[in-house]
């Protein structure tokens, strides 16, 4: 997907100041950087809804601090999705959003890169049947009959612990 910005919708969450939340693209990618605690940036991908699908997005650390989370949505209608969050000390969850965020699933992966490294995540929402891979090993897979279909999408996070920045490299979404 191309990085227009009409096709993109994004926001930010979390009780960090708004305003202290950047996006820069260069050639190699979309910088994330986020200059306060618990910022939540999200990146929706508007004109395709999909019901069954694969997330996949490759980011890497280029930031000094090493607390952030990266994270995949599916199934986004409105106020509500799901969202795989994974720290990157290898603490992952799954969260049904319907305004707040309630945790459906939780757990620690060793599959992550730690420190600057390139990570990859994937998403396969698939009937009520959500699941996490990351650098290509399973990590869990959650049933959930909340959500249909929707749009798609990531966000990036900063915890307690800041700046962050995590450079996108490469996001794609598939039908299986």
């Amino acid at each position: 997907y191309g990085i227009d910005p009409a096709l993109w919708e994004s926001f930010i969450l979390g009780n960090g100041d708004p305003d202290q939340a950047g996006v820069l693209v260069s050639v190699t990618g979309i910088r994330f950087i986020l200059k306060d605690p618990y910022l939540y940036s999200y990146s929706i991908y508007n004109p395709v809804t999909y019901k069954d699908v694969v997330i996949r997005l490759r980011a890497a650390n280029v930031g000094t601090i090493n607390e952030n989370k990266v994270s995949l949505t599916c199934r986004k209608t409105g106020n509500t999705w799901y969202e795989y969050s994974v720290t990157n000390g290898g603490l992952w969850s799954l969260y049904y959003y319907n305004g707040r965020y309630i945790e459906i699933g939780s757990g620690a992966t060793t599959a992550l890169k730690t420190g600057q490294n390139i990570n990859e995540y994937e998403m396969t929402c698939l009937g009520n049947e959500i699941s996490l891979r990351v650098n290509g090993r399973a990590v869990r897979s959650v049933r959930d009959d909340n959500l249909i279909d929707g749009r798609v999408g990531f966000n990036i996070s900063s915890l307690r612990f800041f700046p962050v920045e995590i450079e996108v490299k490469q996001f794609e979404v598939a039908e299986p």
